[in-house]
């Protein structure tokens, strides 16, 4: 089964994501996979530095931040 997702960092950028983990599996390899740089929590994906990453799922992003126009 593909969950969808999206990963945000520093509430600025965000990715969607699709992938086999469950919410906590994915929180777990996000977390596993930070480095510490400046006293932030940074998350690299690709190109893609996400800082103080979280993951959201799509309905609670869309709530979360939106905009108005």
């Amino acid at each position: 089964m593909i969950f969808k997702y999206v990963l945000t960092g520093n509430g600025e950028k965000a990715m969607p994501v699709h992938s086999e983990r469950t919410y906590a599996e994915l929180e777990a390899f996000i977390r596993k996979n930070c480095k510490q740089e400046d006293g932030e929590t940074v998350f690299i994906f690709g190109t893609s530095k996400f800082v103080n990453p979280k993951i959201k799922l799509p309905g609670e992003f869309v709530e979360s931040t939106p905009a108005i126009l």
